[in-house]
């Protein structure tokens, strides 16, 4: 049986109603990326965190997300099957060697970029704190870092020291790890500064997320993937 006209035209008008909302959505997003792009960020689609388009004069090449789906951080641990700990942006400056270069490797990509790379993280959860986050991090580097007995452990305190001295942390707090030949500055926040004389130490945190062995395998490929090509974010 075929509807009658007056419920046939209100079919029609749902219809055109649902285009009109996807097109409205469409141009939503549109005006919003195109208002980032004039204010000089980027966006990471999946959780919504905005990157600059530099940092340190150093372009932004690629985001990733580290995500803990079982064990715990700490003492905690998510009852949603896992906890986003942090998103994370990946900044290498124009004097490095390796833009354009096919077939660089990951070991190549990490020596050329000390002195001109710089991590962006920025603390995704609210359920992740200070400590918790330090620990992670010293786990990832401790094992990279080339040095022995009480240097390197004075070299991992100094490094813990430089964020449990500065601000707590909470959802939204954004730090910045710039690898510099003479070791790791760390900046948390706008105000709290601290350097770390290591250049070991410097290699160690970009090994950590650009070795054989990296904390996010696909964060790695794609930095290594858009450096080699000569593409930026």
């Amino acid at each position: 049986m075929r509807p009658s006209m007056p419920r046939r035209r209100a079919f029609l008008a749902v219809g055109a109603l649902a285009v009109w909302i996807c097109l409205l959505g469409w141009h939503a997003q549109d005006d919003h990326h195109d208002r980032l792009a004039a204010m000089g960020v980027a966006e990471y689609s999946k959780t919504g965190t905005v990157f600059p388009e530099t940092v340190n004069g150093q372009d932004l090449v690629a985001t990733g997300m580290l995500q803990v789906t079982s064990g715990r951080i700490g003492a905690c641990q998510s009852r949603f099957g896992g906890i986003k700990v942090y998103a994370v942006g990946f900044y290498l400056g124009k004097s490095c060697g390796l833009w354009g270069k096919c077939g660089a490797g990951t070991q190549q990509l990490t020596d050329a970029s000390v002195g001109k790379a710089t991590l962006r993280m920025v603390v995704t959860s609210s359920l992740v704190s200070r400590s918790m986050l330090v620990r992670r991090l010293k786990e990832t580097v401790g094992p990279r870092l080339q040095l022995q007995g009480l240097q390197k452990v004075e070299v991992l305190a100094a490094f813990e020291r430089a964020f449990t001295d500065g601000p707590t942390f909470g959802r939204g707090t954004v730090l910045h790890l710039a690898c510099n030949k003479a070791g790791v500055e760390v900046r948390v926040g706008d105000r709290h500064k601290v350097e770390v004389k290591s250049p070991e130490l410097a290699h160690a945190l970009l090994a950590a997320y650009l070795d054989g062995d990296a904390t996010l395998p696909a964060f790695r490929d794609a930095i290594l993937s858009r450096v080699t090509a000569g593409v930026h974010k």
